[in-house]
């Protein structure tokens, strides 16, 4: 039988991986006792493995000849034998850009509507709460991404409109940034009543507003931790998008704070003392939770309740490769 347990995480490269892809390698060591008080070996140990974990297992075989089956609500679960698991997750490969061509007939008309876009009308994201100001503004990089990729596509004899576009983009990027480092930076001290800000009982990065008049309810339950991954998935995102033109490269205390909201929200670190490993990740239920501190009203206790399954990309991996930490 089972009688405890550790989890550690690597990281395998292309090269040694199986499907050609950088993966994630999350091993759980199993210790074991006889029920008898006899002695064990690794090849003792039978538990029953769901089917995300057969999916991913590396080690030990996922699929032995004589498995014992069991019907569950998330699939059928089947017997595995040993006592170190191995799940192999692949890295995804997301791109900033789409990489897609816009249709030539249509490159006009789109080019058309995004220089007619009143951008200046946009809900200045800095003054709003930390759940809508991030979607704000991840719409706003979204724009300025496109605007990159319509100057691109333009042709060259069009010379005028490369530079609208350009400017367009350039526009988008001034005012996110100067909206993120008001978020980043909050002069809290001066009576800022908007900004990020380390939270010392739980360890985290919530909106400041909510933790100043202890609101566990405010903007979407900030303060509980509820949706981290959807509040701040998109202002990483944001911060790439921003960064792609190495004119507006992050540095010094903004870099910094970018780099904590990731631990934040995504650590992969279990010796990390500010930040707890995997925040919102439960691993062996191969899904993450947005329900935070909280269970309650519209929440519920069990279930794969992600809300937006996409944001847990957006804040790892574009992130990391636009901002090159990784």
């Amino acid at each position: 039988m089972p009688a405890g347990g550790s989890v550690t995480l690597g990281i395998q490269s292309a090269a040694d991986s199986s499907t050609g892809k950088q993966r994630v390698v999350q091993r759980y060591t199993f210790s074991v006792a006889s029920l008898n008080g006899g002695t064990t070996t690794a090849n003792d140990l039978l538990l029953f493995a769901l089917p995300h974990h057969r999916q991913r297992m590396a080690q030990p075989d996922p699929n032995p000849p004589s498995a014992l089956y069991w019907s569950d609500p998330r699939g059928n679960i089947r017997t595995v034998v040993g006592t170190t698991w191995d799940l192999a997750y692949d890295m995804p490969d997301v791109r900033l850009y789409s990489g897609v061509a816009v249709p030539s007939q249509y490159l006009q008309p789109v080019v058309d509507q995004l220089l007619g876009t009143d951008r200046k009308a946009m809900v200045d994201p800095a003054a709003a709460q930390v759940n809508r100001a991030m979607p704000q503004m991840a719409d706003m990089a979204r724009t300025a991404l496109i605007a990159d990729e319509l100057a691109s596509a333009v042709p060259s004899s069009s010379s005028a409109t490369r530079a609208d576009l350009a400017g367009a983009a350039y526009n988008l990027r001034q005012r996110l940034r100067t909206a993120l480092s008001a978020w980043l930076m909050p002069a809290v001290d001066a009576g800022a009543d908007r900004g990020l800000v380390y939270d010392n009982k739980w360890g985290g990065i919530v909106s400041y507003g909510p933790m100043r008049t202890a609101c566990r309810d405010c903007e979407d339950r900030d303060n509980a931790y509820g949706n981290p991954l959807a509040h701040y998935g998109p202002l990483l995102y944001t911060a790439a998008a921003v960064a792609a033109d190495p004119g507006f490269a992050w540095s010094g205390a903004e870099a910094s704070a970018l780099r904590a909201i990731v631990r934040s929200i995504a650590n992969p670190r279990y010796d990390d003392p500010y930040f707890p490993p995997a925040r919102a990740m439960d691993w062996w239920a191969g899904h993450s939770w947005a329900s935070g501190l909280t269970s309650g009203g519209n929440d519920v206790s069990f279930g794969r309740f992600q809300e937006v399954r996409k944001v847990s990309v957006y804040c790892r991996v574009i992130p990391g490769k636009r901002l090159g930490w990784c």
